[in-house]
């Protein structure tokens, strides 16, 4: 559960870095963080990863 909890927080950092340090994408990345149907979208399969990965037996 560490390991994943480590995992998670480095791709996190990653993301974080490339964003900061690419304006063109960050500025794509916050355009289509505006729509909310893809939002939800998005935001829905990273809970659902989340769960699946937390509550797998």
């Amino acid at each position: 559960m560490a390991k994943m909890v480590l995992l998670a927080l480095i791709a996190i950092a990653a993301a974080m870095l490339v964003l900061r340090l690419a304006p063109r994408l960050r500025a794509r990345v916050m355009a289509v963080a505006r729509h909310p149907f893809v939002r939800q979208i998005l935001f829905g399969l990273v809970f659902r990863l989340i769960r699946l990965l937390i509550f797998r037996r």
